[in-house]
């Protein structure tokens, strides 16, 4: 009976339970998938669908590529799709780009600064709860600029910009506890 995999779970989760889950990973672009920091820490927040929109990588031939390996899919629902889409994996939808900010691949390379987590806290995108967040992905940025908020023993610490540059993707959701070294 084949394994089944629910890419509704992080990364890290799939990556723990089915050891052929990190080869099939790696064939499909995502390299840093073998090396423990990513997915000790992007993997546990990141989820198959949300790495491939993030990467470009089509989430059909994810699928594809894990049921050729011998696994059954479940939870294949594109990022960004509407609650209760039907799995792409068994419906054959096509996935659709995400459309706002994401998380960074837990398993893609990622080119330029990292922006990281000094501490361990809650992330915040925006100053205040209906506020717009500080930056979404395409804006640019200069050094010194508030890029988000980390809340550690009721202290909001603003996390600032170290260079100039633009914001190719967001890391942490809103609200979500993000450890030492997270990428944000």
């Amino acid at each position: 009976m084949a394994e089944t995999l629910d890419l509704t779970r992080s990364v890290h989760d799939l990556a723990q339970e089915h050891p052929g889950f990190v080869e099939v990973m790696a064939g499909l672009g995502f390299t840093d998938i073998t090396k423990p920091a990513a997915l000790n820490t992007v993997g546990r927040v990141m989820t198959v669908p949300r790495g491939c929109s993030i990467k470009g990588v089509s989430l059909e031939d994810a699928v594809a590529a894990f049921e050729a390996a011998g696994f059954s899919v479940t939870g294949a629902v594109p990022e960004g799709a509407p609650a209760g889409e039907k799995d792409a994996g068994a419906a054959g939808a096509a996935p659709t780009p995400a459309t706002s900010a994401a998380p960074a691949p837990a398993t893609g390379e990622v080119e330029g600064d990292v922006v990281t987590s000094p501490m361990v806290g809650v992330f915040y995108a925006a100053p205040a709860e209906n506020a717009e967040p500080f930056v979404k992905v395409g804006d640019h940025v200069k050094r010194g600029q508030t890029l988000c908020i980390v809340e550690a023993m009721k202290l909001m610490n603003e996390i600032m910009a170290e260079t100039d540059g633009e914001i190719v993707a967001v890391c942490a959701e809103n609200g979500q506890v993000v450890d030492y070294g997270c990428p944000l």
